[in-house]
């Protein structure tokens, strides 16, 4: 599940977040590619900071590898970090990469856990990482 363009508009105008600049929730949409938990921790660091989207991203990203990367498994962390230079995840190509066999099974996982992980269609099997991961 994403946020949509609107959906980020709407949760930060409900919050009385004040954008510095117009294209804010355009950029925030495609740091997280709508990841929900990224969406509002860019907000809350908005409205904590009145910064700008680098301070956003910085928290959302620190937020990342203190909350949820460092509580996975270790075998999920090196599948994430061995994958993460990729924009698009075919299972097949990180099984190359990572020398696994049950690269498509892992990213189910993630995204059914909703960690750092999208499908790009219910039909298809590429997935992506919330470009802020990449980031990391």
């Amino acid at each position: 599940m994403s946020f949509t363009y609107q959906e980020v508009e709407a949760l930060y105008q409900k919050k009385n977040i004040v954008m510095d600049k117009a294209s804010f929730c355009e950029k925030i949409l495609r740091k997280t590619n709508g990841w929900a938990a990224g969406v509002q921790l860019a907000g809350i660091s908005e409205e904590r900071n009145s910064g700008t989207l680098h301070s956003s991203t910085s928290f959302v990203t620190e937020y990342i590898m203190q909350e949820i990367f460092v509580t996975l498994p270790v075998t999920t962390q090196q599948f994430l970090l061995q994958t993460s230079l990729l924009k698009v995840l075919d299972p097949e190509l990180c099984n190359i990469l990572t020398n696994r066999k049950d690269s498509y099974e892992q990213l189910s996982e993630l995204v059914d856990l909703g960690i750092l992980t999208i499908r790009l269609s219910p039909q298809n099997r590429p997935f992506v990482t919330i470009s802020c991961w990449r980031k990391c």
